[in-house]
């Protein structure tokens, strides 16, 4: 039945039965269930991840149903990671499900993150980007990061100690996060490209966005990819 489930996947000589093997012991932490988070969250659990932990401590929104796919109109006021274990395990109920309803800091950030091999950024402020950078370089675990701005979306993969991170990008930080209209199809193109990533790297196949950030522009439908070079002084070089 779980070969059946996943034929497409065994049929590909880049993953095969090993790579469908590695997914489904792999586990992937997603910062985020909203209009990142969602996407991931969903073709994650439908490509067999063995476990996922959602960390997110909000409500769902009538204004979020356009864009974070996992929610209906049925959840609204809902807490979000409530109702993604519903979905989660309509889905693929062979997935283990962690969630966590409360906001990622330092006090408990290493402790959440430590227990998986990927994370996924998906959250909608720059604060908590820089946090969950910082995090993983210190734990050495390989994250993907996205942004969103109306029509804009980019993402970049990071492996600590082997590729630039979010702050070789970003050196000046501004954390003014007024809020911005999204066009709802944009977060879904991005989350899906992180979920590709977290599955490549579990599995063992294909080359990830590290030392490079892929930018689209929908409203131009332009796709390009930009070369991020490590910077030897980053600050997260003293992270230990």
């Amino acid at each position: 039945m779980i070969k059946n489930r996943f034929l497409k996947h065994y049929i590909i000589n880049e993953i095969g039965k090993k790579g469908q093997e590695n997914i489904s012991k792999g586990k992937v932490l997603v910062v985020g269930a909203g209009g990142l988070g969602s996407p991931a969250i969903t073709y994650l659990v439908s490509n067999g991840i063995g476990k996922i932990g959602v960390v997110d401590y909000d409500k769902v929104e009538i204004s979020n149903l356009h864009r974070q796919i996992l929610y209906y109109q049925e959840d609204v006021g809902k807490y979000k990671t409530l109702s993604v274990v519903d979905k989660i395990k309509k889905l693929n109920s062979n997935v283990e499900v962690d969630i966590y309803n409360l906001k990622l800091s330092d006090e408990n950030g290493e402790d959440i993150l430590k227990n998986y091999d990927f994370v996924i950024e998906a959250t909608d402020n720059l604060k908590t980007k820089f946090l969950i950078n910082d995090l993983t370089v210190k734990l050495k675990k390989p994250f993907s990061y996205a942004g969103i701005n109306i029509f804009k979306g980019s993402t970049m993969t990071v492996i600590p100690g082997k590729s630039a991170c979010l702050r070789c990008v970003f050196k000046n930080l501004n954390y003014d996060d007024r809020e911005i209209g999204v066009f709802g199809t944009v977060p879904g193109i991005m989350g899906i490209v992180q979920a590709a990533e977290a599955l490549k790297y579990i599995g063992g196949f294909g080359e990830l966005l590290t030392n490079k950030m892929l930018i689209a522009d929908i409203l131009k439908m332009e796709f390009r990819t930009v070369d991020i070079p490590e910077n030897d002084n980053c600050f997260c070089k003293q992270l230990k």
